[in-house]
């Protein structure tokens, strides 16, 4: 997705701004699981946050997630987050 870099040529990343830090482990229970519209409103829902935002997953309906956020709002996104996922990500 994103262009390699050296260690030496790393940009900091601005999104991480404190060490306030939220994590919320979530089922994904929608028929077709983390799909492409589900992962781009996932997005569309991260992206206003400057925290630091971090999801592990797997790609099947009823597998966890676990979403991770440091930075000066990271317990208001992951609720934002955890609640998109809740409903389903509005698809059902």
């Amino acid at each position: 997705m994103g262009k390699s870099t050296s260690s030496s040529q790393k940009k900091p990343n601005k999104r991480q701004t404190n060490a306030e830090t939220a994590a919320r482990t979530l089922d994904i229970q929608n028929e077709l699981g983390l799909h492409a519209r589900a992962a781009a409103a996932f997005v569309k829902t991260a992206f206003p946050f400057k925290s630091k935002i971090e999801v592990l997953k797997g790609h099947q309906r009823g597998t966890a997630i676990t979403i991770r956020a440091s930075g000066p709002d990271a317990a208001e996104a992951v609720a934002a987050l955890a609640a998109l996922v809740e409903a389903k990500f509005g698809e059902e």
